[in-house]
């Protein structure tokens, strides 16, 4: 009995370790299935527990909230849908179509992590959540918030910023007594709708000293009240207005808020913090377009680009200084380190940050590094255009090691240039030469033994009015930019310029149209320093030098003259500058440029389009010419040709006479240039 129960004890011990085994497997099987339930791949806790963490750890220091190499942005679902500049990064329930997969799993060129590949459980975590649909928790919410990863969309050129302005008709006044104008209309409505009762009129004194505060920041005088409140006819309140606009002061107090908002300084913002007193041509500048009631978009267009709209107003000296004075807009940029172009970078940036807060309401200066994260604006579209300004020369104001400021704009038309550094450097010679004969005979009478002290005071002097004459210089000049060498932006990555990147073309911002600089092809033209005389009769030959491995030209058909009296191949019309020409067949033009003076019924000259070869063609450069003669002693004012796309270099065009000798020559210039005239 006893063994029988000692065996027995035995036998349920064993029992009880059997039951106790099996119940804890089986609770911890019960507790995996529970998990399992709860973290299905379409559940949050899947999520949060394996496909956060993997995106955090692996892959959000590049393509994360701080940063989106490839414009592609891996923290939210709407910007992985979105996805970069390879295209979306998922096919939610489609790993195998899903550009993320393939990535990890190393399919293909494109492989990610490039540190290394993420662990098989990691693969299938990833390939199970897109499986299920890529679910995000809270991804309603976060979708509508998503920060925008990469490429503009629809949604983003619809925003209400965005639109043009549409008119809004003033609503009808209920009280015939109170609105004075449309906007009091509009003032009245809200009132009514909030139930608010407007205050009563003020008196006029109030109404003159509110008024004249508000246009010009100042108090009116005794005078100006005494007049006003003399006046009972019911136009003396728009007489005050008048007056008031009229006033130097209402530029004054209203270029203030200008000047603030495009932060005018009259020192250079580097270290040293340069005086610059040219800046304050532009804060004058400024001033008068407020007092000249300027358009707006003339006003932009003058500060962004002014320099190059001065070049056809050479004939009024004023408006040539006027528009040269108004990049002082851009000149004003902040300046960084100790060097003309040190951080040229960041003073671009600084004009950028300015262009988009002031002039567009946006900000894109954060696309300097990446894509901007809210606004629908890209790094293309910083560096496209980032090249409007790299391609800008900007002046130097000078700083603590290296004083002497250079690079500012001459305010006198270009011909006036040359006579004022005439004048200058007369007066510089004249001055070392009195300067030199005061050194020669203070050495002598130092020889001698005898006193100096006349030469010393008159050596002095000049030496003073010599450094006084350089700091003045020439001429007068303009804290203003010009144009540079021109050139397209390649992107800097992270926004370091020693990290380059694709080149983007001259552009303005996507979401705002995208329109790049004009064709590269088109006319250009040259006048001569001196007109030249062509005589009836003789062969000329009219030439470029053409930089293609090789020049097209094919005689065109006859055609005939619009009334049918005439036959041309090569027809340039009597008025310099144009002739019909969807006739020709030819990629290069070169054409004369003819004074006439036939009035309304100008001649037809006739020329003939031959490829002449003035330099043995090595498949690099030649001349391509065209011959002509004119039927009546003419003056040739100047050439132009038809720039094809792709044809670099500079451009000379040249006259030859029937021997084939040179008679006259110019230089063609790059009408692009920046491109800031496009821009602005």
């Amino acid at each position: 009995m006893q063994r029988i129960g000692c065996f027995h004890t035995q036998q349920v011990s064993a029992a009880m370790k059997l039951c106790l085994t099996t119940s804890v497997i089986a609770c911890c099987c019960l507790q995996m299935l529970s998990l399992r339930a709860e973290a299905t791949p379409d559940s949050d806790t899947f999520f949060e527990n394996h496909v956060r963490p993997i995106l955090a750890q692996h892959c959000w220091e590049c393509h994360g909230p701080k940063k989106a190499e490839s414009s592609l942005s891996l923290d939210s679902r709407a910007a992985i849908l979105v996805g970069g500049d390879s295209g979306p990064a998922i096919v939610p329930g489609k790993p195998a179509e899903s550009l993320l997969i393939r990535a990890i799993k190393h399919v293909g060129d494109l492989q990610m992590p490039p540190e290394g590949q993420l662990s098989p459980t990691e693969i299938v975590a990833l390939s199970d959540w897109v499986t299920a649909g890529a679910p995000w928790p809270g991804s309603a919410i976060t979708e509508t918030l998503a920060i925008r990863a990469g490429r503009i969309t629809d949604a983003d050129r619809e925003f209400w910023s965005l639109q043009p302005l549409n008119p809004q008709e003033a609503p009808k006044s209920r009280s015939s007594n109170w609105a004075w104008n449309s906007i009091d209309s509009f003032l009245e409505s809200r009132q009514q709708t909030a139930g608010v009762t407007p205050n009563p009129d003020c008196s006029r004194e109030k109404l003159l000293r509110r008024v004249t505060l508000d246009l010009t920041g100042l108090l009116p005088t005794i005078e100006e009240l005494d007049s006003f409140l003399a006046d009972e006819s019911s136009t003396a309140f728009e007489t005050v207005v008048e007056r008031l606009l009229a006033s130097t002061a209402y530029g004054e107090r209203w270029g203030r808020h200008w000047l603030d908002l495009v932060r005018y300084a009259d020192t250079s913002g580097v270290t040293s913090d340069h005086p610059v007193p040219q800046a304050a041509l532009y804060r004058d500048y400024v001033i008068n377009s407020f007092n000249q009631d300027k358009p707006y978009d003339q006003f932009l267009r003058e500060q962004l680009a002014g320099d190059l709209l001065a070049a056809k107003q050479v004939d009024s000296p004023e408006v040539y200084s006027a528009l040269v004075t108004a990049t002082g807009y851009t000149a004003i940029s902040r300046r960084f380190g100790f060097e003309p172009n040190d951080d040229q970078h960041l003073t671009i940036q600084d004009t950028l940050d300015n262009i988009g807060q002031v002039m567009l309401g946006l900000s894109i200066g954060c696309a300097r590094c990446h894509d901007h994260k809210f606004d629908p604006i890209t790094a293309k579209d910083y560096y496209g255009l980032y090249g409007f300004f790299a391609s800008t020369q900007y002046p130097y104001a000078g700083a603590e090691y290296d004083p002497k400021p250079h690079g500012f704009h001459p305010l006198p038309v270009p011909a006036e240039v040359a006579r004022h550094q005439q004048v200058f450097d007369a007066k510089l010679a004249e001055l070392e030469h009195q300067i030199a004969e005061t050194v020669a005979v203070k050495k002598q009478l130092d020889s001698a033994k005898l006193p100096t002290k006349d030469q010393d005071e008159q050596l002095a002097t000049l030496e003073h009015k010599r450094t006084m004459l350089r700091d003045a210089g020439a001429f007068p000049v303009a804290y203003a930019v010009q144009d540079g060498t021109p050139q397209n932006a390649r992107v800097q990555r992270r926004g370091e310029p020693n990290k380059l990147g694709d080149e983007v073309p001259r552009r303005f911002l996507e979401v705002l149209g995208g329109e790049t600089l004009p064709p590269e092809h088109g006319w250009r033209a040259a006048t001569f320093d001196q007109p030249v005389q062509l005589l009836p009769d003789v062969e000329y030959t009219i030439s470029v030098n053409i930089n293609s491995t090789y020049a097209s030209s094919r005689d065109t058909d006859l055609a005939p003259f619009p009334d049918g009296s005439a036959t041309y191949r090569r027809g340039v019309f009597g008025n310099p500058g144009h002739f019909p020409a969807e006739r020709y067949q030819t990629s290069y033009f070169i054409d004369p440029v003819l004074q006439t003076t036939g009035g309304p019924q100008q001649q037809w000259l006739y020329a003939e389009q031959k490829p002449i070869h003035l330099k043995q063609s090595d498949g690099r450069a030649y001349e391509l010419g065209t011959v002509f003669t004119v039927s009546e002693p003419t003056v040739l004012l100047g050439l132009r040709y038809w720039k094809s796309s792709g044809e670099g270099g500079r451009h000379t065009g040249r006259l030859w006479d029937s021997a084939g000798q040179p008679i006259a020559e110019v230089r063609f210039t790059d009408d692009q240039g920046s491109g800031r005239l496009a821009l602005a």
